[in-house]
């Protein structure tokens, strides 16, 4: 049995087959698109960006930076192993240091050994605290749904190319409710074909940039 590097053995093999039920799904979702005149013609084209998006976000989860939690975990695993081994060598009988040291200088490679050894270990341990003190975008537990995002965002290029209107949701003033729109379906056609189990309706508002705080002016 073939045996792959680690950085090769997080990337998942698709199916041929899936892939092909996938475009399938996308081209079934674009022909009930209200197509502007003409747009026939770029249609075929389309699919393929929908994939290039798949893939692209495939590539950055298996290479995504680690949350603050995780880093914060393996910190402080490290911290503690570090302190269990300069413990463990503080503790050996003056020969096995001796046998160690094979015939140098046991309390200088000693000395030196213990110190890189606590050294590592403040440095964990002062890792752990600047990542508390810096609170990170993105911090413990939280998780972004990139490949609904990167989605959404095709989905609405896709959308606007192909029939000059707006890739968005509508509300019924009357109703005091959103409504469904072409694109909403469309976008939900997308999740699933690419499995993402995240809400259209949700993903489809075109969402405002957050204004800046205002400091009090008295």
């Amino acid at each position: 049995m073939t045996k792959f590097p680690p950085s090769l053995s997080r990337v998942r093999i698709v199916p041929k087959s899936t892939e092909k039920a996938r475009i399938a799904a996308v081209e079934a979702a674009l022909t009930n698109l209200p197509l502007k005149l003409a747009a026939e013609a770029e249609v075929r084209k389309m699919p393929s960006l929908f994939e290039q998006t798949y893939y692209a976000v495939q590539r950055e989860i298996g290479d995504s930076a680690a949350t603050t939690r995780t880093m914060e975990e393996e910190l402080n695993d490290l911290a503690k192993g570090l302190k269990k081994v300069a413990d463990h060598v503080e503790s050996l009988h003056p020969d096995t240091l001796r046998a160690w040291a094979a015939g140098t200088d046991v309390a200088a490679n000693g000395g030196a050994f213990l110190l890189i050894l606590k050294t590592a270990e403040e440095w964990a341990e002062l890792s752990v605290d600047t990542l508390r003190q810096s609170k990170r975008v993105g911090g413990p537990g939280r998780t972004v749904d990139r490949m609904a995002l990167s989605m959404r965002e095709t989905a609405e290029f896709v959308y606007e190319r192909l029939t000059n209107r707006k890739a968005n949701i509508a509300y019924d003033a009357y109703a005091g409710q959103e409504r469904e729109t072409p694109f909403i379906t469309f976008l939900a056609s997308i999740y699933e074909a690419y499995g993402v189990k995240a809400s259209a309706k949700s993903h489809g508002r075109r969402r405002k940039p957050m204004a800046k705080k205002r400091g009090n002016s008295l």
